[in-house]
C-alpha cells in the first residue's frame, strides 16, 4: 500500500492553488483595486462597527436605522482572518484565502479516506474551486466556503475514529460542525444533518455485531450533537435573537407556513437549471448591472416571485394597456441567480464512474465498506438535489413542514449539500481509478497502443461504460445543434422576460450557445482522458502524467467557469467623497439622513447606503436588505406610517436627500411639518457619470437639481428633558407617538415607572456629546437645574449600559424604543457603554484549545500506532 500523502503533498496543493489564486485574484495585488462584494462591500468591511479585535466582544451597527443589535465576530476562520488582514486587504483577500482553507480541510479529508498525493491533491482542488462556493465566496459570502472547510474537517475526524480513539475523535468531529455552524449558520445545519447521517451510517457498516452498531452509532451522533452545540451555541443565540424571536413573519403562531410558502422558496432552483451543475454559463451569471458584461447576464428564474409567472401569462392579453402594464412588471421584476453551481465535467464524470463501479457485483475494486460509502453520498446526493428545486419539486414540502424549517428563506442552499456529496464521490472515483489502472505496473506500450489492445481485449463493462461516455458526447453535440437552431426561440423568450433589448437578447443568446459548446468540447476531453486511464495507457511510471491531464483538466475548465464571477473596483475613485458626504460625516453621530426623493432611491439604496457612507460613518434611518424585519420596529414605523414628519423629528433624521428649489422643500413644509416648517434647502447638486468611468459622482453647486435638505425640527441626538411621562401599556403608548397633541421637543414618553417630574416648567438644561470615540460607547456632559431625563435618540438594548459620573445608573425605555436616563441637577458626565457578555466568545475559544489540544493527541496515538504495528514480529491489522 501506498503511505498516508504528509507535508510534501499539501506543500504541493498549496503552491498549485496558491499559483491559480494568485491568477485569479492578480488585481488584488494593484494598488487601488478592491475585490467586489456585494455582501461585504469594502465601506462595510472598513466601518467602525467591525474594528478588530473588539468586534469578537460585541458589534453594535450604527450605521443604518437607530442602531442594531449584530451579535460578534466568532473566533473561527473568519474571526480569524478579518483580525489578520488590515484595511483594503481584508476585502481584496478574504475571498482567496476562505479557498485555500476549504483546499487545505478538504485535502485533510481525502487523505484520512485513504486518498494518495494525487488522490487527494486532484479532489482538494475540485472542492476549492467547486463555482458554488467560489462564487458564493466573491459574492462576499467567503462563510460558506469556510463552513464547508469545517465540515470537511468533521469527515476526516469521523474517519480517523475508525483507526484510533473513536470517542475522542467524535468529539472533533462535533466541534468541527459547531465551527461550520459558527460559519455558515443555516448552511452548516445542513452539513450537520448530513454528516450525522453518515456518521451513523458508516458506524453501522463497519460494526459486524447489528446491536452494538446501532449503540455506537447513536452514541457517536449523541457525542457529535453535544459538542456541536456547545461550540455553535454563540451563533445559534445570535441567531436565535436576530432571525427567529421578535422578528416579523417567523414566529411559528404569526403567518402560517403556507402564507409564507411563495416568499421562503423564492430562491429554489428550477429542475431545468440543474443542467448549470455541468454547464456553467448556460443560464448566465450575474443579474445586471453586477455581470462583468452584458451578454453574461442571468436569465434563468431563480429568485422570481411566483406572483410574476402568473402576471407573464397575460403578456399576449387583447388590451395593449394590460400587455404594456405585464411588460413593465416582468422587466422590473426581482430576480437573483443566487449563486453558480458548477461543480465540474470531470467531476461528475469520475463521481458517475465511481457509483457504477460501486453497483457491480464482480470485480470490484472497492472494499466493501468503499461501496456502501459510496451508496450514501450517491443517494444523499439525490437527497439534496430534490429538496434543492425546493417549490419546483413536491419533495421539499415535506421537510417544510417541520418546527422552524419554515424560517429558512433558501432551499437551493440544499445544493452546497449536494456538491459535497459530489467532491466525496469524486474522490472515491479517482480512488479506484487509481488502484485498479495507475498504480498496476505498466505494459511498456505506446500510448496508442496499449488503447488498441485493451480494445481488442479489455474487459466488456470498461468497453460499455466507454461507450455510454462516447454516446453521451455524441448526443451533447446533436443537442448543441438543436440549441443553435433555436437561438431565435430563445431571443423570443428573453424578450419576453424582461430583456425588451434585442440586440442584448441576441447576445445573451449567443453567450448562453457558447456555453453549451464548451461544455460539448470539455466533455469529449474528459471521456478521451479517462478513457486513456482506463485503457491503462498511464499505469507505472506514467501516473503522473494522468494526474497532470487531470489537473490541468480541472483548475482550467473551473477557473474559466469561475472568472466571471471575479470583479474589481477602484476603491479611491469609488469612495472618493464629495461635498454630499462632507457634510454628512462632520459628527455623524449628532444626526442621520434619509432620502425623500423617488428620483435618488437606486443610486441611494443600491450604492450610497451599502458602500460609502459605512466607509465613511454616515448614518442612515434605512438599510440595504432586511429580509427579516424586528417586531418592534415594525410596530415602531406602523405606528408612524401615516406621519413621516414625527418619525424623521424621533429618529433623529436632520438630513433629507430630495430635489432641489422651492417647490419640494415648500410641499415637505406643507405636508411633513405644517406647523414649524422647518425645512430648508442646505446644498444643491449635481448627480452624473464621470466620463470613462463606471461610477456615479456629485458635484456641489447652486443650480444642482438635486440637494441635502435640512430638518430643523429633528430632535438631536442628545436632548434633556425636565417633563416625561410614563404609559406601560404597549397600544397606548405607540398611539400616544403619532399623537399631534403630544409634543416630543418638550415630551418623553417612558415605558416604565421613573421619578416623577420636579419641575415641568423649568428649563432642561443641556446635554453635549463630548466623544464617541466608538460605536460602543458614547460620552455626553449634562447640566441642569434640577432633576431631569437625558433622552438618547439610539436603539436600546440589553447591551447597553448607563454610568452618570462613574456609577451605574438605568437605562430607561424611552419613546418605545430609545434610550434614557434619569439625572440629577447640576453638571455630570454620562457614559453609556456596549458591555456584551463575553462569555460567548470565550466559550467558543475555549472549544478551539481544547479542539487543538484533542487533535495533537489523536495525532500522537496514530502516529504510535503505526510505530507499534511497523515493528518486527507485530501483526500488523
Amino acid at each position: 500500500m501506498n503511505r498516508k500523502p504528509g507535508l510534501k503533498s499539501l506543500l504541493l496543493l498549496v503552491v498549485f492553488l496558491g499559483a491559480t489564486l494568485c491568477f485569479l485574484f492578480h488585481r488584488s495585488f494593484v494598488p487601488g483595486q478592491a475585490l467586489f462584494s456585494n455582501d461585504g462591500p469594502l465601506g462595510a468591511i472598513l466601518s467602525r462597527p467591525i474594528d478588530m479585535p473588539g468586534a469578537f466582544f460585541g458589534i453594535w451597527n450604527d450605521n443604518f436605522w437607530i442602531g442594531a443589535y449584530n451579535g460578534n465576530l466568532a473566533p473561527n476562520f473568519s474571526g480569524l482572518i478579518h483580525w489578520v488582514y488590515q484595511g483594503v486587504a481584508r476585502v481584496n483577500f478574504y475571498c482567496p484565502t476562505a479557498v485555500l482553507i476549504l483546499g487545505v480541510c478538504a485535502w485533510i479529508f481525502f487523505r484520512s479516506i485513504g486518498g494518495n498525493s494525487r488522490v487527494s491533491i486532484l479532489a482538494a482542488l475540485a472542492a476549492a474551486l467547486n463555482m458554488n462556493f467560489f462564487s458564493n465566496a466573491a459574492w462576499g459570502l467567503g462563510t460558506r466556503s469556510l463552513s464547508l472547510g469545517a465540515a470537511f474537517l468533521a469527515l476526516a475526524a469521523i474517519e480517523t475514529g475508525f483507526v484510533v480513539q473513536p470517542v475522542l475523535t467524535s468529539i472533533l468531529a462535533g466541534l468541527a460542525l459547531g465551527m461550520s455552524v459558527t460559519e455558515g449558520g443555516d448552511n452548516g445545519a445542513f452539513f450537520c444533518v448530513f454528516i450525522a447521517a453518515y456518521a451513523f451510517w458508516r458506524t453501522v457498516i463497519s460494526t459486524p455485531s447489528r446491536s452494538k452498531a446501532l449503540a455506537w452509532g447513536v452514541g457517536k451522533v449523541a457525542v457529535m450533537a453535544v459538542c456541536a452545540g456547545i461550540m455553535a451555541s454563540q451563533i445559534l443565540g445570535v441567531f436565535a435573537r436576530t432571525a427567529v424571536t421578535g422578528v416579523v413573519g417567523t414566529g411559528q403562531d404569526n403567518l402560517t407556513k403556507e402564507q409564507k410558502w411563495d416568499g421562503n422558496t423564492m430562491w429554489s432552483l428550477p429542475k431545468l437549471e440543474t443542467l448549470r451543475v455541468i454547464i456553467p454559463g448556460v443560464f448566465g451569471y450575474h443579474m445586471l448591472p453586477y455581470a462583468k458584461s452584458p451578454e453574461q447576464s442571468y436569465w434563468g428564474s431563480v429568485g422570481q416571485n411566483p406572483a410574476v409567472v402568473e402576471i407573464q401569462k397575460r403578456a399576449n392579453d387583447p388590451d395593449p394597456q394590460v400587455r404594456e402594464q405585464v411588460a413593465n412588471i416582468v422587466a422590473n421584476q426581482s430576480r437573483s441567480s443566487g449563486a453558480g453551481e458548477y461543480a465540474g465535467v470531470l467531476v461528475v464524470l469520475i463521481g458517475l464512474w465511481a457509483i457504477v463501479e460501486a453497483l457491480r457485483r464482480k470485480g470490484q475494486i472497492f472494499t466493501d465498506t468503499e461501496r456502501k460509502i459510496i451508496w450514501f453520498w450517491a443517494g444523499a446526493a439525490l437527497v439534496a438535489m430534490l429538496l434543492g428545486w425546493g417549490r419546483h419539486a413536491p419533495f421539499y414540502r415535506l421537510v417544510y413542514a417541520l418546527p422552524y424549517f419554515s424560517t429558512i428563506r433558501n432551499p437551493m442552499k440544499l445544493f452546497h449539500v449536494f456538491d459535497l456529496c459530489l467532491m466525496v464521490l469524486f474522490a472515491y472515483g479517482l480512488i479506484g481509478l487509481n488502484r485498479r489502472y495507475l498504480e498496476v505496473p505498466g505494459k511498456g506500450l505506446s500510448i496508442l497502443g496499449q488503447l488498441q489492445a485493451w480494445w481488442a481485449k479489455g474487459p466488456a463493462h470498461e468497453k460499455l461504460w466507454t461507450g455510454g461516455c462516447i454516446a453521451a458526447v455524441a448526443l451533447s453535440a446533436v443537442g448543441w445543434f438543436g440549441y443553435l437552431g433555436s437561438k431565435s426561440s430563445v431571443v423570443k423568450h428573453l424578450m419576453e422576460w424582461g430583456f425588451n433589448d434585442q440586440q442584448l437578447a441576441a447576445s445573451i443568446a449567443s453567450f448562453s450557445i457558447r456555453e453549451v459548446l464548451l461544455f460539448v468540447i470539455t466533455l469529449a476531453v474528459c471521456v478521451l482522458v479517462v478513457t486513456l486511464i482506463i485503457s491503462g495507457a498511464f499505469a507505472g511510471a506514467r501516473a503522473n502524467w494522468a494526474a497532470f491531464l487531470l489537473g490541468t483538466i480541472l483548475v482550467v475548465d473551473l477557473s474559466r467557469a469561475n472568472m466571471p464571477w471575479i470583479r474589481y473596483d477602484n476603491w479611491k475613485e469609488q469612495y472618493a467623497s464629495n461635498g454630499v458626504f462632507d457634510v454628512l460625516r462632520d459628527k455623524p453621530h449628532e444626526h442621520r439622513v434619509t432620502v425623500g426623493a423617488e428620483q435618488l432611491q437606486s443610486l441611494y439604496q443600491g450604492e450610497w447606503i451599502q458602500r460609502q457612507f459605512p466607509y465613511y460613518g454616515i448614518q442612515s434611518i434605512d438599510i440595504p436588505q432586511e429580509p427579516r424585519l424586528p417586531a418592534d420596529k415594525q410596530a415602531y414605523r406602523t405606528a408612524l406610517a401615516k406621519n413621516i414628519g414625527r418619525l424623521w423629528q424621533l429618529t433623529n433624521t436632520r438630513y433629507v436627500l430630495g430635489m432641489a428649489g422651492g417647490p419640494f422643500t415648500d410641499m415637505l413644509n406643507r405636508d411633513v411639518d405644517p406647523v414649524g416648517k422647518s425645512f430648508r434647502q442646505h446644498t444643491a447638486f449635481t448627480i452624473f457619470r464621470k466620463p470613462g468611468s463606471p461610477y456615479i459622482v456629485t458635484e456641489t453647486n447652486t443650480t444642482g437639481p438635486v440637494a441635502l435638505i435640512e430638518f430643523g425640527g429633528a430632535l438631536p441626538r442628545a436632548k434633556l428633558y425636565s417633563d416625561w411621562e410614563v404609559i406601560t401599556e404597549e397600544k397606548a403608548l405607540l398611539a400616544r407617538l403619532g399623537d399631534p397633541a403630544w409634543n416630543p421637543a418638550q415630551s418623553v414618553l417612558l415605558s416604565q415607572d421613573a421619578p416623577k417630574p420636579t419641575a415641568t416648567n423649568a428649563a432642561p438644561g443641556t446635554a453635549v456629546i463630548l466623544r464617541n470615540p466608538t460605536t460602543k460607547l458614547m460620552e455626553i456632559e449634562t447640566t441642569s437645574t434640577t432633576p431631569a431625563l437625558l433622552l438618547l435618540n439610539d436603539k436600546i438594548e440589553p447591551e447597553w449600559h448607563a454610568y452618570i459620573d462613574g456609577q451605574a445608573a438605568a437605562v430607561l425605555r424611552a419613546n418605545y424604543l430609545m434610550r434614557g436616563v434619569h439625572v440629577p441637577a447640576g453638571k455630570h458626565n454620562v457614559v453609556f457603554k456596549y458591555e456584551m457578555k463575553a462569555s460567548g466568545f470565550y466559550l467558543v475559544l475555549g472549544c478551539d484549545l481544547a479542539g487543538l489540544a484533542i487533535l495533537g493527541f489523536v495525532v500522537w496515538s496514530a502516529k504510535r500506532k503505526q510505530v507499534a504495528s511497523s515493528k518486527p514480529g507485530t501483526r500488523n491489522s
